[in-house]
């Protein structure tokens, strides 16, 4: 062999055992330093520029939010994704960043923005007059909660209820209709709505309760109420439906299949103004995920008419 084919001969294996070596799988453990070291990286990096961008506090919320169960879950993807892939097993490391995938999106108040702007009903203003008040405002269930105790209290939808109240006190409605039955037989909307009421000054003789375990039901059971209404019901004016801006326009669809026409007055908004950009938006947080999946639960029950 000449020395020319000698110093090929060492040149190549020296080459190819250096790209062999580049491209073959890290050991588990080492895979796994570099992954995490990846994932860390990027919190700091999210965290660094929220904080160039939208200042310390922000700064400190979106750490925090990293922090919190879904945070680690999803960092935590990321990491098991990346380091399956440096390790050779490709299969698992698309699993690990479909997840990964899947909570970023499902997980994102961007994203659970959006879906939420998509089923939410428009603002909309009050026609009654004192001249000529509603017939009726509908609350519909969900806006109220029992704690330990038995003490009734408004919840994240309890604008509702207040709502109502406030269009008595305005002289704008005649009567409300509280709605909702649990079907376990205990607190019963209908009657927690009608306790918080009269709390809120609102005299006990004006309020009437319908059951209804959904929002077909209590359409069903309105429709009842509206074909047969008591004595001291009022008999002139327009109904008014208040219930949550995401829930709306099933209620609507549902009031539509009973014919009932009601006026809608949405409450509640999730999505009230335009936010500011920050890179905070990319770390998954639990809210979002409530946001989101009440979101699509109105979307399937529209799809399933429901």
């Amino acid at each position: 062999m000449s020395s020319h084919s000698i110093a090929t001969y060492f040149i190549d294996s020296k080459f190819i055992g250096t790209m062999t070596s580049s491209t073959s799988p890290h050991s588990p453990a080492r895979a796994f330093f570099i992954a995490s070291g990846i994932a860390i990286a990027t919190a700091m990096v999210i965290v660094g520029a929220t904080l160039l961008l939208n200042g310390t506090d922000k700064a400190t919320r979106t750490a925090t939010s990293i922090c919190m169960p879904i945070g680690v879950l999803w960092l935590g993807l990321l990491t098991l994704g990346i380091a399956a892939w440096l390790s050779g097993h490709r299969m698992t490391s698309a699993l690990f960043l479909t997840l990964f995938l899947f909570v970023s999106i499902t997980a994102n108040s961007a994203v659970a923005d959006r879906m939420i702007s998509l089923i939410e009903w428009h603002a909309t203003k009050v026609t009654a007059t004192k001249e000529s008040p509603y017939r009726m405002a509908v609350v519909l269930g969900g806006g109220t909660s029992v704690r330990a105790g038995g003490t009734a209290e408004v919840n994240n939808e309890g604008e509702r209820l207040v709502s109502a109240a406030q269009l008595w006190h305005a002289g704008l409605t005649q009567a409300i209709v509280a709605t909702g039955a649990s079907p376990d037989g205990d607190y019963h909307a209908k009657d927690v709505t009608a306790e918080l009421l009269v709390s809120l000054g609102v005299p006990n003789d004006v309020i009437f309760k319908i059951d209804g375990q959904n929002t077909s039901q209590e359409m069903m059971y309105l429709r009842a109420l509206l074909n047969d209404p008591p004595a001291r019901f009022p008999e002139k004016g327009t109904a008014v439906l208040i219930t949550s801006a995401f829930h709306m326009r099933r209620a609507m669809r549902l009031a539509d299949g009973q014919r009932l026409d009601l006026e809608p007055h949405p409450v509640s908004f999730s999505v009230d103004r335009k936010r500011d950009f920050t890179p905070a938006v990319i770390v998954p947080t639990a809210p979002a995920v409530e946001q989101f999946s009440v979101a699509l639960k109105e979307i399937l029950a529209e799809v399933v008419g429901r």
